[in-house]
């Protein structure tokens, strides 16, 4: 991911802009604010947090996790 750095270009800066892209795409797909979006994004991260969430990527595994 990082290796789209230009030179010169700062590290933090781009992983910034990164950030703020990818905030203002939510915001469009949510039709909210990006102010919106940030909240949003926290109490995701708080409640995967809290409730301590696996990302299960794998079909086969989330199959056997959840199944009825």
């Amino acid at each position: 991911m990082v290796q789209g750095v230009a030179k010169g270009r700062d590290v933090k800066e781009f992983l910034m802009a990164q950030l703020t892209k990818d905030l203002e795409q939510v915001a469009q797909c949510t039709g909210k604010s990006v102010d919106d979006t940030i909240i949003l994004m926290h109490h995701i991260l708080h409640n995967m947090r809290k409730f301590k969430v696996v990302v299960v990527s794998s079909p086969w595994l989330f199959k056997h996790i959840f199944k009825r």
